[in-house]
């Protein structure tokens, strides 16, 4: 049975990208949405092509946006996906690494108020 494989191509990333920046009003800024292993292509590899294109990437989680960091891509990320605020050292963790975080519920507003105030001290 073959084995399926999957090509990168950095120039057709680029290309891609300066195609949306060709369309979009200038000064606009895109997020780069590179959740889920960025759909199979490799996270970390397409956040290394497109980081001094963008100033923002989409995560899906805590999780990814902290991989994100320990491989030191230091543009501006965006967790969309549910989290668990339980998880304190995550969350706390994501505050500290300056990952923002999509608030879905009022539970998780209060969360953000509480946590932010510690981590200001």
């Amino acid at each position: 049975m073959p084995i399926t494989t999957v090509e990168i191509s950095k120039k057709a990333i680029l290309h891609n990208f300066k195609q949306f920046k060709r369309v979009v009003r200038q000064g606009t800024e895109i997020m780069c949405v590179i959740k889920s292993n960025a759909y199979g292509h490799g996270m970390g590899e397409v956040a290394d092509i497109l980081k001094k294109h963008t100033n923002y990437f989409v995560v899906a989680s805590i999780e990814e946006a902290l991989m994100l960091r320990k491989q030191g891509i230091k543009n501006n990320i965006l967790v969309l996906g549910n989290y668990d605020v339980s998880d304190k050292q995550a969350f706390s963790e994501a505050i500290h690494k300056d990952i923002e975080l999509a608030a879905y519920s009022t539970e998780v507003l209060k969360h953000f108020a509480s946590a932010t105030r510690k981590a200001k001290k």
